[in-house]
């Protein structure tokens, strides 16, 4: 049983919109050629897919400078070039929300973009606190890209998506 299907009102499987580079799901630091990308690029890949989430379903434009109909891959590897001097890739990733926050917040600030808050919630909170947090929300930004370090092995230091809505709690 997850976390989610013990809570009242939430449905197991939550889909939410998503975007394909070419027949993938998102993109993948593995496509960049260079070895640093692949080695820790996972910041840069995570605040690509992020960019891409909110010109595709928040509306938020000039954040991706290629088209959006069809993503293709070499447009998202070219993507990721934009991205890397923001959040430099380094041996075993970003690990601390603080830096992904730093860097991503100048890439959006460099594109005129200030209407897109980050703030960084320890993994450590418990589910009370993070209940609480996240219901605090503006009810009109539901579902949107929650960027956080794993807790858990064997992804620890390795940045994930996370996905919350104040309707789930």
């Amino acid at each position: 049983m997850n976390a989610l299907s013990t809570t009242r009102n939430v449905p197991t499987k939550i889909e939410l919109p998503h975007f394909s580079v070419d027949t993938a799901y998102g993109g993948s630091q593995d496509w960049c050629p260079s070895r640093w990308m692949k080695l820790g690029g996972c910041a840069a890949v995570t605040a690509c897919d992020s960019a891409i989430y909110f010109t595709l379903f928040k509306g938020r434009q000039g954040l991706y400078p290629y088209p959006t109909e069809k993503i293709s891959r070499q447009e998202y590897v070219d993507f990721t070039d934009i991205m890397k001097p923001y959040l430099r890739p380094r041996l075993g990733g970003i690990d601390r929300l603080e830096t992904y926050i730093e860097g991503f917040g100048q890439f959006l600030r460099d594109r005129g973009e200030t209407g897109i808050e980050m703030r960084p919630w320890p993994g450590e909170s418990s589910l009370p606190e993070t209940k609480a947090a996240v219901k605090k929300t503006d009810r009109q930004r539901l579902a949107h890209p929650l960027p956080h370090p794993p807790a858990q092995p064997p992804f620890h230091g390795r940045l994930r998506l996370a996905l919350v809505s104040p309707e789930w709690l």
